[in-house]
């Protein structure tokens, strides 16, 4: 078979559902940009694999799944009351789009390619690896539109391409981070494996649905609200609205590149990031940050001439799944994550040579600062938020000299995704157009003993060639994928 096929995937207990029921979202659920967040999968395939088959156990599965986690088939609507808040209407015969596409045009690279490549996001272009208008809004972009009514919660497209297979699913960004969605995708790939092998289907665990640990006990009065404005730090309540772009103007061009931290480079990184004070402790992850940080924010500063007394702002994600009270399950599907910010530092001293370990151990404080406190305050000021919509990301990220991040190491496709064909070669954010931005990615199974920590960078062209030549960065990591 050639060409593309649509498959409108029910819920497997759709039969026993009722004509409709509302998902109210939690309200840390509202603090994500109302964008989509993709996850690829790829893998490689036997070449004389029954390709139809593979298609029916992806449905087989996802069925399951569905009935499973309902909200994936569902559409987001905004409810007429609390501030247009918005909600998940799952209808009886709500289904998910499920899309198998055949590449015989080779409209992508084969997997060998990629894979002597190292599978840069790049070559994963959406439109090619996705369907519908899912990706139309890029996050922190100015272009495009954030549709948040009567639109689709989630879709997904199995490519098949010479030697391999891209399973894509892209969710609104409302309804699940990236934990959630590693989350789903063991969950269906489990469900999948069973029925193909006739086994019995895995369990699951309900409060994985369960997002009331994630909403405020109560809702603050006005001299609450005016104390929680001071304590939230990573969002705002916009008033204006943006103002509109230019006529003629031309959004520059994004280049999203694959650098890899070998694991000589980590260690080097580690010994020269370690605070020289006090028994302060920082992780890989802090110091992968702390070097990026301050690199892409010297890659800026010819296209700014910025007053070096003015500060950068790093918001990167912490997952706050141990953090909720009561504690929430590994596959518990929602967004869970605070938006760390480091504190008091100016652009002079971020780039300055010699506090490479005071960044590091000023990422390490800012997750520490991440308590249930501090959880339950910022879910008790989107509850005092009069009008939701208001809500919005304090950051400028986009052209501007801020900076944010979020990691995928806790993502375990690597040891624990297998639909029934093998476990997947790579995980990647298909080729995000972004200005600002850095996923830590988790470690890929290589023959390499120097395998370390692969990143993706995400920046302006001209910024990405001043990047490619960072003193301190090249000391630690490489590109990969040019």
């Amino acid at each position: 078979m050639q060409g593309k096929q649509e498959y409108r995937v029910q819920p497997s207990n759709s039969e026993d559902a009722p004509p409709e029921r509302v998902e109210v979202l939690s309200d840390y659920d509202l603090l994500m940009p109302a964008t989509y967040m993709p996850m690829a999968l790829i893998f490689e395939l036997s070449p004389d694999i029954d390709r139809m088959k593979v298609v029916e156990q992806l449905k087989a599965g996802l069925a399951v799944t569905l009935s499973q986690y309902p909200v994936m088939a569902g559409s987001l609507k905004k409810s007429s009351k609390d501030g247009g808040r918005l909600c998940v209407s799952i209808k009886k015969n709500s289904t998910h789009s499920f899309w198998a596409v055949w590449d015989e045009n080779k409209n992508l690279p084969s997997f060998e390619e990629m894979n002597k490549r190292d599978f840069p996001a790049s070559l994963l272009e959406t439109e090619k690896i996705t369907t519908g208008d899912f990706l139309a809004k890029q996050l922190f972009s100015p272009l495009g539109d954030e549709r948040d009514d009567e639109v689709p919660v989630a879709t997904t497209q199995a490519t098949f391409i010479d030697g391999g297979l891209i399973v894509a699913l892209a969710a609104h960004h409302m309804i699940t981070d990236g934990p959630g969605l590693n989350g789903f995708l063991l969950q269906w790939s489990e469900n999948s494996k069973a029925l193909a092998e006739g086994t019995p289907l895995p369990t699951f665990d309900l409060k994985n649905l369960d997002r009331s640990p994630l909403c405020a006990n109560s809702i603050p009065d006005a001299a609450r609200m005016e104390e929680l404005n001071h304590k939230v730090k990573a969002f705002y309540h916009k008033t204006d609205p943006t103002p509109p772009l230019p006529p003629d103007f031309k959004m520059p061009e994004m280049t999203p590149t694959e650098f890899h931290f070998s694991k000589r480079g980590l260690e080097q990184l580690k010994a020269d990031a370690q605070p020289t004070e006090g028994n302060s402790w920082v992780s890989t992850y802090d110091c992968i940050m702390a070097a990026v940080w301050r690199a892409v924010t010297r890659s800026r500063l010819p296209m700014h001439n910025p007053d070096l007394n003015l500060h950068s702002t790093l918001l990167h994600a912490v997952n706050n799944r141990m953090r909720a009270d009561p504690p929430l399950p590994p596959r518990f599907l929602g967004c869970a994550v605070s938006l760390a910010r480091p504190e008091g530092f100016s652009i002079g001293e971020l780039v300055d040579m010699k506090n490479l370990p005071l960044i590091a151990s000023g990422i390490r404080q800012s997750i520490l600062a991440v308590t249930p406190e501090t959880v339950q305050e910022t879910a008790e000021w989107v509850a005092g938020t009069k009008d939701k919509n208001t809500i919005d990301i304090k950051l400028n990220a986009h052209m501007g000299l801020d900076f944010a991040g979020t990691s995928w190491q806790p993502v375990t496709v690597y040891q624990d995704l297998d639909f029934g064909f093998g476990l997947p070669k790579a995980l990647r954010s298909p080729k995000p157009n972004w200005d600002g931005y850095i996923f830590v990615l988790p470690r890929r199974v290589k023959d390499d003993p120097e395998e370390g920590i692969e990143t993706c960078i995400c920046l302006e062209k001209s910024c990405m060639e001043r990047l490619f030549k960072d003193e301190e960065l090249s000391k630690y990591a490489k590109p990969r994928g040019l």
